[in-house]
């Protein structure tokens, strides 16, 4: 939407997960946040948690966010950070 994907540069973008999808984004910026916007996600982390529409994950630093997208339909999220990012998909 908005910035480059640089490091210290921030930016604004939505990311799509395909229906089913599992994976990590590893986030290479100081400050890393995400709002789902469409869809149901489940965070993969020391607890399982559901995210609804509205709901964040966020962290500071270098970081690893594992998530996968369960719901019948594709999920959308909104990514904002000041550095580089990488999504990676796991294979079941």
């Amino acid at each position: 939407l908005w910035g480059t994907l640089q490091n210290f540069q921030s930016s604004g973008t939505f990311v799509r997960l395909p229906a089913g999808f599992t994976g990590k984004i590893h986030s290479n910026g100081s400050i890393f946040r995400a709002v789902v916007i469409k869809g149901q996600l489940q965070y993969l982390g020391a607890n399982v948690k559901t995210l609804e529409p509205g709901s964040y994950f966020s962290s500071k630093g270098e970081s690893v966010h594992q998530i996968s997208s369960k719901s019948g339909e594709a999920s959308i999220i909104y990514v904002r950070t000041d550095g580089e990012y990488e999504l990676t998909s796991s294979r079941e």
